[in-house]
Order: structure tokens, then sequence, then C-alpha cells
């Protein structure tokens, strides 16, 4: 299973490899040969987003004449430190992989990735909503026109507004390792008391939205 996540990402990053980083070619040649010096001078020169480089070095793992190699690129990328007591893994992304074996690489990779798709996504969302209308396109209010009232105001559905008092904001840190500045309005959790999702607003007037939990790494509450 985590041979076929890692092979959809190479996949997926592989029509951007010639025009983005010209040394994945180089890499993909040395790693197809015998010669050491070749591979290992091919992985230091790698270059381009993490998102192309990160699975060939995950890849290079299994190689048995670069694999320390790929090993030591991998947590220099990734800025991330092996446990000092050996016989505990880590906890897996954001934090270390439970060991450093190809595949529990492959699972930390897979679980970034869609980390990061999820902020994208949180991100496109939000900026959808805080979007302005473009004033050049919109159409000239007609100072005679006659103001549309509905046919009756009581039961058109009303919309509840945000508490201007919400308290001190808290901090949200997500697991992608960004942040995000809002006031919690509420906690999901399940019946052993586990998180399922946070209701939050946004401050400033920027709205509510609710997070799934593995969106969220911790919760700080009352930093400002």
């Amino acid at each position: 299973m985590r041979t076929l996540i890692l092979t959809i990402l190479l996949a997926a990053t592989g029509l951007g490899w010639a025009a983005d980083a010209p040394s994945v070619a180089a890499f993909h040649t040395a790693m197809g040969g015998q010669d050491f010096q070749a591979k290992k001078q091919a992985m230091q020169a790698l270059a381009g987003d993490d998102s192309i480089i990160l699975p060939l070095l995950v890849q290079a793992l299994n190689d048995r004449q670069v694999g320390e190699f790929a090993l030591q690129a991998l947590r220099s990328r990734t800025g991330l430190a092996a446990p000092t007591n050996k016989r505990v893994g880590g906890p897996g992304y954001p934090g270390y992989p439970q060991d450093d074996s190809s595949s529990s690489w492959s699972g930390w990779l897979a679980d970034r990735t869609k980390a990061v798709e999820q902020e994208k996504l949180l991100k496109e969302l939000k900026d959808k909503a805080n979007k302005k209308p473009d004033k050049t396109t919109a159409k000239p209010e007609d100072p005679n026109a006659t103001p549309d009232v509905p046919a009756n105001p009581d039961k058109q559905p009303k919309v509840a507004a945000i508490d201007t008092d919400l308290g001190t904001i808290d901090r949200v840190i997500l697991r992608s390792g960004g942040a995000l500045m809002c006031y919690v309005l509420s906690k999901r959790t399940d019946a052993d008391g586990n998180l399922i999702s946070i209701r939050v607003a946004h401050p400033d007037g920027g709205g509510e939205e609710v997070l799934q939990a593995d969106l969220v790494a911790r919760l700080e509450e009352d930093v400002k």
C-alpha cells in the first residue's frame, strides 16, 4: 500500500520534472546505474519544490548504495530529527516517521500531501468567502429604482449575527505547519473525549467555519 502511494505521488509530479527541476533527470539517470559517486552527486544536486524532491528521496531509501545519504537528505530538507530513544518510534506527520524504513517515510509523505492539500483547499474557501465584488463590473444602482421588499418579511430566514464580544483570540496550529488566529466558538468530541471538529470565527467579521480534527495539530487558547 505504501509503495502504491509513493508511486502515485511520483506520477503526480512527473509532468513538472523537466520544466521545474532539470536535476531530476540526472538523478533518474544516475539511480538507474551502479556508479556510487554519480548517485551521490545527483542526489546532492537535486533542486526544486518539496512535492517533487521528497518523493525521490523516499524512493532512494531502498538503494543499498545511497540509502543512508537519502535519509540524511530527508532529515535535512524536512528539518526533522530522529528520536533519541531508538526503541520509541516517531509520532508520524507532522513529527518524525515511526521509523526510517521506506514504508514509514512513504506513509509520512502521504499524510503530508493530504495535509497540504487540505490547507490549500481551506485557504481557497476562505479567500472565496472574503473576495469583494469587482466594482468595475458591478451594475450601478438606479437612484430612482424602488428597493426590493420581501412579500412577507416575517417568513424570510434570519441570518444569525456573530457576537462582537468573543473574548480573547485563540491560535489553531494546523498539521501542515501553518497557524490560524481566530475565536474558538465550540468544540465537538466523541464519547471518549477525542476532538472531532471545532467551530471558529475569524476576526474583523471574517465569518465562521468548521475545522475538522485531522486539520488541527493543537489549539492554543487565549493568546491575545
